[in-house]
């Protein structure tokens, strides 16, 4: 244990006490199953139940269903170790504010250095801002990667004075609908942005829109207004999840969707978007830590990167097959042809 996992004996049997505390608490909060031989659905589907741990004075703590596919002792008590945890409420391990849920900690996992989700996107647009033009128009919501990724992009630079002269940003909820050029600030819902947009205004040259999307009720309403906001020949920057956790904010947002390559490809063609750029973002070990509730801190920066691109740039409908089925998102460079209208 010390030498594969880095843990002593003492520390992985406190551990155990814990688990074994958490199992007996959850067991007094949850009332006796149905059913005569309380054994549940492993026994009517041919797993067999048997007991995953006893307490003081041979108290059962849980069932696990033993893994008749387990390979490996290893193996074996991954398996009986992801049921436990889940009953013992430990799963997922990092739990967002946004979301109702007992896990046992609200700090242990996606504040642990932030979520992977957010590596990810920062690499790709690492791989994307020297293909964009310097200086350029922006419009992005807030002015996070604005005034740091891309920040040479959207003139917020050196040489700026800490101002960002040609980065707009869109907000929604808390201001008034509007369009406030003082400000650069856009004040709409973005399936609504023409309608606030000056006649004469030429438009943008960038707009970055990164884990926007599934909060919009209408993601093709959405694609068709930033088609038109942006200049011919304009870029959009994209990023949206495909295996994440469920996420929203009362009052304010929703989490409506989720994408595959395949399905990011369509939304962006059927408005009238060039695709320059389509890549799946991370792998099973993102995808489950997401899941899970992990951070980045708690994972191996060098393997969350490793294999962490599915390029599909130039694939299409009769290209079959992914890189890694179990990604985290999709990211995508995509422009407004010089010569098109909006779909």
């Amino acid at each position: 244990l010390e030498g594969v996992l880095g843990l002593s004996t003492a520390q992985v049997e406190q551990a155990v006490h814990e688990l074994q505390a958490l199992l007996r608490e959850r067991e007094e909060d949850t009332p006796a199953r149905g059913g005569s031989s309380g054994r549940g659905d492993a026994d009517r589907d041919g797993g067999t139940d048997r007991d995953a741990d006893e307490g003081e004075g041979g108290r059962r703590l849980g069932r696990v269903r033993l893994g008749a596919k387990s390979v490996s002792p290893l193996q074996e008590v991954y398996v009986r170790l992801h049921s436990l945890l889940h009953q013992a409420r430990m799963l997922p391990i990092g739990v967002q504010p946004s979301t109702p849920h007992d896990g046992i900690s609200d700090v242990w996992g996606i504040e642990r250095g932030g979520a992977p989700v957010r590596l990810l996107i920062e690499r790709f647009l690492d791989r994307v801002g020297p293909v964009l033009p310097d200086a350029a128009r922006c419009l992005e919501w807030g002015r996070h990667y604005s005034q740091t990724s891309l920040k040479d992009v959207c003139n917020c630079g050196v040489g700026t004075e800490g101002r960002c002269p040609t980065s707009w940003s869109i907000e929604y909820g808390d201001c008034e609908e509007g369009w406030y050029a003082g400000q650069q600030k856009v004040c709409a819902d973005v399936t609504k942005l023409s309608s606030v947009m000056p006649a004469d205004d030429e438009g943008f040259d960038v707009i970055i829109c990164t884990q926007v999307l599934e909060h919009v009720a209408d993601p093709w309403g959405a694609m068709r207004e930033m088609f038109k906001a942006l200049v011919p020949g304009g870029q959009l920057v994209l990023t949206i999840p495909f295996m994440e956790q469920y996420h929203e904010a009362a009052g304010q947002f929703r989490d409506y969707w989720r994408w595959t390559h395949v399905g990011a490809r369509k939304m962006l063609e059927d408005v009238g978007f060039q695709v320059d750029r389509l890549e799946t973002a991370g792998s099973s070990l993102t995808a489950t830590a997401a899941q899970l509730g992990f951070g980045i801190d708690d994972l191996d920066v060098g393997a969350v990167l490793e294999g962490s691109v599915g390029d599909y740039t130039g694939t299409g409908d009769s290209d079959w097959g992914v890189h890694e089925p179990q990604y985290q998102g999709v990211h995508v460079l995509a422009s407004r042809p010089l010569d098109a209208d909006p779909a």
